[in-house]
């Protein structure tokens, strides 16, 4: 089986490893565990031999690299005991999976506040430059998932030599933090990147104002000519999109601060992205109900959603936004959720734009609602507004 066939099938092998290990003594069982979480960070840290990279910055950072999962594994091994002693006997039917779940939802959440969190001012100021100026940073080899940090080493790599060594230094110390207490990442978006660039191709496909500046000419045929939508773009065309976007937003007076941000939420690697699945579930909906989507149940993800839908004067749904998250997830306390956060986005905008309750309003009108997420009941907000809870 190929390495995207696996990672593709490990959220659904969540509970045949665990059944596989749960008869055994905690040590063998955490063994297995760490073994598979491992071989999950390492596809993280990959740094294919296609990357240009120059030997000295290689050297550098495959050694970055080592000290950083030899860290990890203590750190795993603290997260189980602490994850195994908040839910007790492992002998009970379902525990390990939901420990082996706990976890590495924890791992995947360090993954994504790592992706999301600023260095110093002369990291944050050496890094935009690059990302002004060095298009090829958006390159990736293999899959996007497995790019988080080659993607960054390669961004190095397009600094000048004399700032490598304190961008590498700066690297480390992010890594640091992993577990620990860390400043909290800057709040979502709103909208969020993707579909602020979404709006605006949109409005120039349609004949809009053109913008300050000009896209690259491969992107422009593609979004202009072909009229390509953004979400059916590669991930690096996209990362590309949205290195233009940060530019084009810098001359508009956005603070650097808010258009880095801006660019790391764009260039997030989600569950979707790691595990190549649709982000709806692998059920087909019901009537007046939206699906829930497959990972939040293979991680217990529960929570709400908040809407709001513009519609016309005969009460069809335009346009649909989230304008409030809430998601809980097993095993993430004390720190945002931010590897989830967007977990139920997709299931709930489809649901949105087809749901039929809607009351006539005027023109332009908008009506918002709120769908909870419950793994155990039908939870609903209004009539008919109700997300179907299944146990994983």
């Amino acid at each position: 089986m190929s390495t995207t066939s696996l990672r593709h099938a490990l959220p659904l092998l969540i509970a045949l490893s665990c059944v596989s290990v749960a008869a055994q003594p905690a040590n063998k069982m955490y063994e297995g565990m760490l073994n598979d979480m491992r071989a999950e960070v390492q596809h993280a840290f990959m740094l294919n031999q296609e990357l240009p990279l120059d030997p000295g910055l290689r050297a550098a950072a495959d050694e970055l690299k080592r000290t950083h999962l030899a860290r990890l594994d203590k750190l795993l091994l603290r997260w189980l005991d602490e994850e195994g002693a908040r839910i007790g006997s492992l002998d009970q039917t379902g525990a390990a999976q939901e420990l082996y779940a706990s976890v590495l939802a924890r791992l995947l959440n360090e993954l994504a506040l790592w992706q999301l969190d600023a260095g110093d001012a002369a990291y944050e100021a050496a890094t935009l430059a690059v990302l002004k100026t060095s298009p090829g940073v958006c390159e990736s080899t293999g899959t996007w998932g497995d790019s988080d940090f080659s993607r960054r080493v390669m961004r190095i790599q397009a600094m000048p030599a004399a700032q490598r060594d304190a961008a590498l230094a700066s690297e480390g110390q992010l890594l640091a933090r992993w577990g620990e207490a860390r400043p909290a990442p800057p709040p979502l978006p709103d909208p969020l990147p993707q579909d602020a660039v979404s709006a605006l191709l949109k409005r120039w496909q349609d004949g809009g104002p053109r913008p300050a500046l000009a896209l690259p000419p491969v992107l422009a045929s593609e979004l202009l000519s072909s009229r390509t939508a953004y979400a059916s773009l590669s991930k690096d065309d996209q990362c590309a999109v949205q290195l233009w976007w940060l530019r084009l937003r810098l001359r508009q007076g956005v603070t650097p601060a808010d258009a880095l941000s801006a660019f790391r939420y764009a260039t997030l690697n989600t569950l979707v992205d790691r595990y190549g699945e649709s982000p709806a579930a692998d059920e087909p909906p019901e009537s007046g109900r939206p699906v829930y989507p497959r990972l939040a149940r293979r991680f217990g993800v529960t929570g709400a959603t908040t809407v709001r839908v513009r519609l016309d004067g005969a009460a069809l749904p335009q346009q649909a936004a989230v304008v409030a998250r809430k998601v809980i997830v097993p095993g993430i306390r004390d720190v945002r959720p931010v590897a989830f956060e967007q977990i139920f986005d997709a299931a709930v905008l489809d649901f949105a734009m087809t749901k039929q309750f809607y009351k006539p309003v005027a023109d332009g009108g908008n009506f918002t609602f709120k769908l909870v997420w419950n793994l155990n009941e039908q939870a609903k907000d209004g009539p008919a507004a109700k997300s179907r809870g299944v146990q994983p």
